[in-house]
């Protein structure tokens, strides 16, 4: 996945620039685009989202051997599966290991941040309106080191359409 390669090169040359060590190798985990949102699950695997929070879906790779497609041709390592169909953007996984997610919801009629336990798939929605009105497309967040929630809402992605 471009976007996780790239950002794993990006992290790992800073490092390497401050203390002089060789740069480490760069290695595709998925070839996929539209993709965004990726965050590491506690036991190693990466969670992303494919298509954006318009209509994507959360995707989960895990590590494993190469397999070839066709002989010589080698797919990047590891699996790619569906984890959740509805819009999704911006993941992160808090203390506890539950993964935290900017949604529209299963009908893209219930944008917020929502909190999914992974091993039952058990979803809570921690916010969905801010002083009664409904959020419009909550994109990305992260968590402070306290534990606090911070999101961003984007305006209305429909020209013209007023913000609810």
């Amino acid at each position: 996945m471009k976007t996780i390669a790239t950002l794993f090169l990006a992290l790992g040359l800073a490092g390497c620039a401050k203390q002089k060590i060789p740069a480490p190798e760069v290695e595709a985990v998925a070839v996929l685009a539209s993709t965004e949102g990726p965050t590491s699950a506690p036991d190693g695997s990466v969670y992303f989202t494919f298509g954006g929070v318009s209509g994507g879906r959360i995707l989960k790779w895990t590590d494993g051997p190469r397999r070839e497609t066709q002989p010589g041709l080698p797919e990047p390592p590891g699996r790619v599966e569906i984890f959740r169909e509805y819009g999704a953007a911006g993941l992160i996984f808090d203390a506890q290991g539950r993964l935290l997610a900017c949604e529209r919801g299963p009908s893209h009629d219930r944008p917020g941040v929502t909190r999914t336990d992974i091993k039952t798939g058990r979803v809570e929605w921690l916010a969905d309106r801010y002083q009664g009105k409904k959020f419009d497309s909550p994109n990305d967040l992260t968590i402070d080191g306290k534990g606090r929630i911070y999101f961003t809402d984007r305006p209305p992605m429909i020209p013209g359409r007023p913000r609810p």
